[in-house]
Parts: C-alpha cells; structure tokens; sequence
C-alpha cells in the first residue's frame, strides 16, 4: 500500500494529485505542522530534513515532491503522465518541471518566507518587492509560451501540468496570476479536472 505524508496545500499535494490521476489507492498520514511533527524523531526517520511530502510504496520511502511524482509515473506508464525516457516529450517535460521549481516557485517562496515563516524580526519588505517583481518578468513571458495550449507538453495532460498548475495555484493564492491571461486561463482548465484536490487548498479553520 502506498502511503503519502504532508498537509494543507504544501508540495505534497502535488503527489496527493498525480496518486488521484493515475486512480491509485493509497494511504494519507495529514502531518501535524503546528504541533511539531516534522521535527519528532519519527517523522525524520522518513525524511531527515524534517519536510514533506513524503512517500512510501513497499520497502522504498522518498521524499522530494518532483522525485515522487516522476517515480509513480515511471511506475505507472501506462498512464502516460510522465514520458517515456530519451523522447522529445520527456525532454519538454523536463524542461516544464525544471523551470517551475527552479525559476518560478523561487520568488512565491521568498515571498511567503518574508511574509509569513520567518520571524518578524527577519523578514525584509524589500526582497518581497524584488521576489515580485522577479515572478512577474517570469510570468510574463510564460504567459507568451503559454499562449493557447491545453497542456504544456504536446497534446495531452502530463504530470508537468500539475506542476505548473501547483505553481502558478501559489501565486493565485497570493492575487499575482491575474495580469496573464493565459496563464489564468491554463491554469483554472487544469484544476478543473475531476482528480485535482480542492479540499487541499480549501482553507483551514
């Protein structure tokens, strides 16, 4: 049985989405951020940096939400949402999900770190200005690539979308995604499907 470890709308609900599409039943474990959970002697058994998601399927435990997602895809073939290795596809795949976690989702996280994590003592106003500004050039430009597509690899909805779509949900959460049109556009069409997690994003009393 698979299980899966996170909570709220972090990363792990990114592999909360891609189990949902690929109609595989497993396990939730909801992790107690606020009481401490990700620090128990426990939870650092499955992962040592004390973060989530984490995911175990029979004698392997991963964590890191992009190895978790192309490990259930690989796994799973069939279904498509993640191609096949050394084709065209997969090159764009990898193009997609690199750019989102190492470009895009950079200035969300600098944003919420500044705005919400750190101490107020430690936050600083400005890098929240400068991480703005930066998603905004990035967006830009996505918002041309974008253009009219469905999906953001060729002609069917791959695991890359649920990336993207997780990203560009942050920054609709923060009301940064209106101006690009397109972007607004993919993004809502996607979460749309039956097998996007709307109770992760719902939130919390």
């Amino acid at each position: 049985m698979i299980e899966l470890y996170g909570a709220g709308p972090s990363r792990w609900a990114k592999c909360y989405w891609m189990l949902k599409e690929l109609g595989k039943e497993f396990t939730e474990h909801t992790v107690k951020f606020a009481e401490g959970e990700l620090r128990s002697a426990k939870f650092l058994e499955l992962n040592p940096f004390g973060k989530v998601p984490v995911l175990k399927d029979g004698k392997i435990t991963l964590f890191e939400s992009t190895a978790i997602v192309n490990y259930l895809g690989e796994k799973y073939p069939e279904s498509g949402l993640v191609p096949k290795s050394g084709t065209v596809e997969r090159a764009l795949y990898d193009q997609w999900t690199s750019f989102c976690i190492t470009e895009l989702e950079q200035p969300l996280w600098r944003i919420t770190k500044h705005s919400m994590i750190l101490p107020e003592n430690q936050r600083i106003a400005q890098d929240v200005k400068l991480a703005k500004d930066e998603f905004a050039g990035l967006a830009k430009v996505l918002d041309v690539q974008i253009g009219n597509r469905k999906y953001i690899v060729g002609d069917r909805f791959t695991a890359a979308d649920i990336t993207m779509c997780y990203t560009l949900g942050w920054a609709q959460g923060m009301e940064m995604v209106a101006p690009y049109k397109n972007c607004l556009r993919y993004w809502k069409d996607n979460t749309a499907r039956p097998a996007f997690p709307k109770h992760l994003f719902q939130k919390q009393n």
